[in-house]
């Protein structure tokens, strides 16, 4: 998971709800630990790969 959040040297985002992602970002999570994003679902939703599997994600909160 280290080598897919530094893959294309872009810096890793902390997670925030309040947020916004792009599929390929790499994100570290208080929780889950470093993951990248897989998909944007819809426009306040993603999923990002962690180790421990595939999570859903709210993005773009106020």
């Amino acid at each position: 998971m280290e080598d897919l959040a530094h893959q294309g040297g872009t810096p890793i985002k902390a997670y925030s709800m309040r947020e916004t992602f792009a599929a390929g970002d790499p994100v570290s999570h208080p929780k889950f630990g470093k993951g990248v994003v897989l998909e944007v679902i819809e426009a306040k939703k993603c999923a990002i790969l962690f180790e421990e599997g595939r999570k859903v994600l709210a993005m773009g909160g106020t």
